[in-house]
C-alpha cells in the first residue's frame, strides 16, 4: 500500500457517509488502495460500435434488451440507462 492511499481516505469516509445518509448499509470496512489502479486502454472501434449500436437500440425502442456476452462497463451500461436489459454469459 503506498503513501498516495493517506490522500484518499478522507474521500472513502465522507463516501461512506453519504451511502449511509442515503439508507445505505455497510457490513464491514474495506478499503482499496486505487492509486495504482490501472484503468481500461481505450480500443475507440470498440467504443464507437457500442455507441453506434446504442443508438439504434434508442430509437427502436424495445421494451427490453436481451445481451448475450456484452462488457457490463461499455455496451450494457449505455443501454442499461435507458432500457430494461437482460444479460446473458457464460463466463463466471
Amino acid at each position: 500500500m503506498s503513501l498516495k492511499f493517506i490522500f484518499f481516505i478522507p474521500k472513502y469516509i465522507y463516501q461512506a457517509l453519504r451511502f449511509l445518509i442515503k439508507s445505505g448499509k455497510i457490513n464491514r470496512l474495506a478499503p482499496i488502495d486505487q492509486s495504482k489502479e490501472q484503468t481500461g486502454q481505450l480500443m475507440p472501434h470498440y467504443f464507437l460500435q457500442d455507441v453506434l449500436v446504442t443508438s439504434y437500440i434508442y430509437k427502436q425502442k424495445p421494451e427490453r434488451h436481451i445481451d448475450i456476452g456484452s462488457r457490463i462497463d461499455g455496451f450494457v451500461a449505455q443501454v442499461a440507462s435507458f432500457r430494461p436489459i437482460k444479460i446473458i454469459d457464460i463466463r463466471p
